[in-house]
């Protein structure tokens, strides 16, 4: 098996088990500029994409040794959505660590300001607290979805990513995450405002 325009499933199952180099570079051809693409709207770097192929790569290499490795999807889309799974992670991530230091930074400040007359509340702050309370409280696949729709990526997309076959799904699991949102936020002493 030489170098190839495409490969069946089983040919790229097979190089990847046999670390066939041929194999391993089709695939960086075809799925690098995909993620550059993809990581680069999310505000990352082609390094990033670059860093993301090879982890996902290493995650695809440890399923494929085990014999029973089937995907329901084409190898390169796999790959592709494992690496889209994993950046987003990375960036659920970082937003906590921003939305924590932020925290932090109004904890460390509040000390000095209660030596001082108090200013008054904006309220963009506190719809701004009560939303990043509630969203962290909801469940993984909530947080993420949510999280993906407001970045603009469709339901088409955030549906693949996931391995659903039909966006709808995505749609109902969109409408209840929202719906839960409202309802803790509505629930929280602090509102209304």
């Amino acid at each position: 098996m030489g170098k190839a325009s495409s490969y069946t499933k089983e040919e790229i199952i097979r190089g990847i088990r046999n670390k066939q180099n041929h194999v391993i570079l089709w695939l960086y051809e075809q799925i690098l500029p995909i993620l550059e693409i993809y990581v680069g709207k999310m505000g990352g770097s082609s390094s990033d994409a670059k860093d993301l192929f090879q982890e996902a790569m290493i995650v695809v290499f440890q399923k494929i040794r085990k014999e029973a490795f089937e995907p329901r999807k084409n190898i390169p889309e796999y790959i592709v959505g494992i690496c889209k799974k994993m950046w987003f992670d990375r960036l659920s991530e970082k937003q906590k660590t921003l939305n924590i230091e932020f925290l932090e930074e109004k904890d460390d400040q509040l000390g000095d300001e209660m030596l001082v007359d108090p200013e008054p509340v904006n309220p963009e702050e506190i719809k701004r607290a009560l939303y990043l309370r509630h969203i962290t409280a909801l469940k993984k696949e909530c947080r993420e979805i949510l999280y993906m729709v407001r970045q603009g990526i469709t339901l088409e997309e955030i549906s693949r990513l996931y391995g659903y076959p039909d966006a709808r799904i995505i749609y109902n699991k969109k409408a209840y995450c929202l719906q839960k949102l409202i309802e803790r936020i509505k629930n929280d002493p602090e509102y209304p405002l």
